[in-house]
């Protein structure tokens, strides 16, 4: 993988605790990506990422990345 640029950071409290999550926008350097911490990877294309069951601190995101993805395709999300 290769990081092409940072999104904003997230903060998120669950009730147990608050975590802070610092994504990337990546791209594929060569190869096939290997899951390390998860069971598997699925590539999706961005407008499914509102379909998947994902963690309440994923969702900002997940929305940060479709105004980017949006943004560069000329596209409303």
């Amino acid at each position: 993988m290769a990081i092409t640029a940072a999104l904003p950071p997230v903060t998120h409290a669950y009730p147990e605790r608050v975590i802070e999550l610092i994504p990337f926008r990546c791209g594929l350097a060569s190869g096939e990506p290997t899951p390390l911490e998860h069971a598997a990877i699925e590539w999706v294309s961005p407008l499914a990422l509102i379909d998947l069951d994902l963690a309440d601190a994923d969702l900002p995101i997940v929305t940060e990345y479709l105004k980017y993805w949006s943004s560069a395709h000329g596209t409303t999300s």
